[in-house]
């Protein structure tokens, strides 16, 4: 019995074909983030290993914010549907400074603006995220040794945002907004 090729997913296809070794872009990726946040850090600071640099809330901000962007680039470049790409804190509390210490959360939380979603796009995320997930276990993060998966990507669509469903409704939050990264 020979394939039908009306029902190939060609998009899956040319996914697949321009991602040939994922686990080399996403420790691109890493590594960039790294450089990243340690850049941002006060100059005192940014001789401190990396053991002891991923204890702290702003280093791991400013990794989440360098991982969003490359994954963020990664997806648009593989999947013209996605128009934009924004980072968002679930925790964040607009009453932080009450002075509560809010625990480390090194997940990367996505929300992709898309066209459309598809099945490819899903099965892109899935891959990035077993990539990047395994790409920093085996980096000097023990942080991220307890996390069985770092990214967090919620699709939404233009229509999701015009009727304010579910996670659209943080783009147009005045106390928590996301931020845009591609």
């Amino acid at each position: 019995m020979s394939p039908n090729v009306s029902n190939v997913d060609w998009q899956d296809i040319r996914v697949a074909a321009e991602i040939t070794d994922i686990q080399e872009h996403v420790n691109a990726i890493r590594d960039n983030a790294i450089e990243y946040a340690v850049s941002r850090l006060p100059a005192a600071s940014r001789d401190e290993d990396l053991v002891a640099l991923s204890q702290r809330q702003d280093f791991l901000s400013h990794l989440k914010c360098g991982l969003a962007k490359g994954v963020g680039n990664l997806l648009m470049k593989n999947d013209e549907q996605i128009k934009n790409v924004y980072l968002y804190e679930p925790d964040t509390n607009p009453e932080f400074d009450l002075g509560v210490v809010q625990p480390l959360d090194a997940n990367v939380h996505l929300l992709l603006l898309v066209r459309k979603s598809s099945a490819a796009l899903e099965a892109l995320i899935i891959a990035l995220d077993r990539a990047l997930t395994q790409s920093l276990k085996e980096s000097e993060f023990p942080v991220y040794a307890k996390y069985p998966s770092v990214l967090d990507v919620v699709p939404i669509t233009d229509e999701d945002v015009r009727m304010r469903r579910g996670f659209a409704t943080l783009l147009t939050s005045i106390f928590t907004p996301p931020i845009r990264v591609c």
